[in-house]
């Protein structure tokens, strides 16, 4: 078994006054058991300050709930963030009710307007192991670059959903 650990490190100021704010550089590492055939690919963002929703100001429910689009397709989290954002802290929930023919199913999300299908420039939420027959179910937080007006573009692999809920954001 090859165990990879995981470590998150945010450098630079950090203030708390009512939100949360780190400054721009941070690394992201996560663990990963490559003898249960789990993978993950970790790109790195320089996208400014961080800014945290209050508990109390986030949507109650997810903006997207459940969305199946085998096709990229928007998602508008404007209302919770100001013009001129440069990218969102997403919480991300992934299902899979399980087909033992497929091995892998993911969703991806890009920045809205971008063309790229390289999975090696979007982000990807992955569920992988040998006969997926089982419902799976994987719950990541990710930050995503986004258009200024908050929009990003998501999909998903057939029999899979996804639901997206915005935690916070960047400027």
């Amino acid at each position: 078994m090859t165990l990879h650990t995981g470590k998150q490190i945010i450098y630079g100021e950090k203030i708390f006054a009512g939100a949360v704010v780190f400054q721009e550089s941070v690394e992201c590492q996560k663990d990963i058991d490559s003898s249960r055939g789990e993978t993950s690919a970790i790109r790195a963002l320089d996208v400014g300050s961080l800014h945290m929703i209050p508990h109390g100001s986030r949507p109650a429910t997810a903006i997207l709930n459940a969305g199946t689009a085998t096709s990229y397709t928007d998602v508008d989290f404007g209302s919770y963030c100001p013009i001129g954002v440069r990218a969102l802290l997403l919480k991300s929930y992934l299902v899979w009710t399980g087909n033992s023919a497929v091995d892998a199913v993911s969703g991806r999300l890009r920045k809205n307007g971008n063309t790229t299908t390289d999975i090696d420039q979007v982000n990807v939420i992955y569920i992988g192991y040998t006969d997926l027959a089982v419902t799976m179910e994987v719950m990541m937080e990710m930050t995503v670059e986004c258009d200024t007006n908050g929009v990003v573009e998501y999909l998903v692999s057939t029999g899979a959903a996804l639901s997206l809920n915005i935690i916070g954001y960047y400027t």
